[in-house]
């Protein structure tokens, strides 16, 4: 009876998952989740690297400070998913009505100059919106297995960095798609 008492771990459980999933990914399977995808059309929208590596390294030194201050507690947790789920229909929100604005244009018969940049910044909204929407549902599936940590303080801080980190990220690249949505709606 002793020797099954693992199969009664959180941790065995999750591990597995992990290895499945992995397997499943490297076995070149991923094509219906496509998050090479998604992360290389979010990367197109940065013309120089530098800016690029802005948003994926500032986080990190603010995931960095929070983590060192605490780990995420339950309450945090249930916070930080309530405001991921409010900004994700938002960025679903800013989605369509980029969309929505470029299609309008599609239809006009004097194309010119500002429907390529309308196209342009509609496909920078789109990208950016599928990263956030990705990187909200990542965050969220790491904190509902953040109970699945306790117990091992350095599994709890390495999760609460993870997902801090996705947060600022996600955070901050909303400040891209309202640049995104005032390009399209308000400056010609």
């Amino acid at each position: 009876m002793d020797r099954f008492a693992f199969l009664t771990a959180p941790w065995f459980w999750a591990f597995l998952a992990g290895a499945i999933f992995l397997s499943y990914g490297l076995s070149g399977r991923l094509a219906y989740i496509n998050i090479l995808g998604i992360v290389k059309q979010y990367k197109k929208i940065f013309s120089k690297t530098m800016d690029f590596l802005f948003f994926m390294v500032f986080p990190l030194f603010l995931s960095t400070a929070s983590t060192i201050h605490s780990i995420i507690s339950e309450d945090l947790a249930n916070i930080m998913a309530v405001i991921l789920a409010i900004l994700t229909s938002m960025v679903l929100a800013f989605m369509v009505m980029t969309n929505s604005k470029y299609e309008n244009s599609i239809g006009k018969a004097d194309r010119n100059l500002g429907d390529f940049q309308l196209k342009h910044r509609n496909q920078d909204a789109l990208a950016v919106g599928a990263y956030e929407i990705f990187i909200s549902i990542l965050v969220l599936i790491l904190l509902f297995t953040l109970p699945i940590a306790c117990g091992s303080e350095a599994a709890q801080r390495i999760l609460s960095f993870v997902i801090f980190y996705g947060f600022y990220s996600f955070l901050l690249n909303v400040f891209i798609m309202v640049r995104r949505l005032f390009q399209i709606f308000f400056d010609k």
